[in-house]
């Protein structure tokens, strides 16, 4: 079990690595068609599962990696905005 101290620390580095639910849903207003539902799901599905690129989300995992544990990954920015990710070629 994590002391006290322990468990404010990993709260406060998750915390520092997450991005908001107000920039993740910009995001999706940029990236998807403003269409109705039905078709925004599906583009969604589609733009979650294979991006528009072949490489599009092993590069962003790769680039916006911040830690890990057993059980997650944790990353730091936007699929669109490379100065958001750490280890973006802009942030070099």
């Amino acid at each position: 079990m994590l002391s006290e101290a322990e468990s404010g620390e990993r709260a406060r580095i998750v915390g520092l690595h997450r991005s908001g639910e107000c920039e993740w849903l910009s995001y999706f207003e940029r990236t998807l068609p403003d269409a109705p539902t039905e078709d925004r799901i599906a583009t969604y599905e589609h733009h979650m599962k294979f991006g528009p690129a072949r490489d599009y989300w092993s590069e962003f995992v790769f680039e916006a990696y911040v830690n890990h544990r057993s059980d997650v990954i944790f990353l730091k920015g936007l699929p669109d905005v490379p100065e958001s990710r750490l280890h973006s070629s802009v942030n070099s």
